[in-house]
């Protein structure tokens, strides 16, 4: 199966990701936004993905989960990217 098929989902992603970027969009930033952790308010992923306070941390992720794009494990905490193949494709463009 391709990803000519989930067109939907890899235009719904560049298009948040432009709109979170205030520069021309890097391969790094790719591979940033599909990182599963359950530990989004740490300084030290804070600093590492260069995300601002906590409260826009949590505006984020409630717009994101409710837009369909990321989902919460909640046995093990961790946020990650709803759709496989949207990862996986993920995966390969950050390559």
């Amino acid at each position: 199966m391709g990803v000519s098929r989930h067109q939907y989902y890899i235009q719904k992603f560049c298009f948040f990701l432009y709109e979170e970027v205030d520069k021309e969009v890097k391969q790094k930033d790719i591979a940033e936004i599909k990182e599963p952790t359950a530990k989004v308010y740490s300084a030290s992923y804070m600093a590492r993905h260069n995300l601002g306070s906590t409260g826009g941390i949590q505006q984020g992720l409630n717009t994101l989960s409710k837009k369909d794009l990321i989902e919460k494990d909640y046995r093990t905490g961790v946020w990650s990217v709803v759709d496989p193949i949207f990862v996986c494709w993920l995966i390969e463009m950050s390559l």
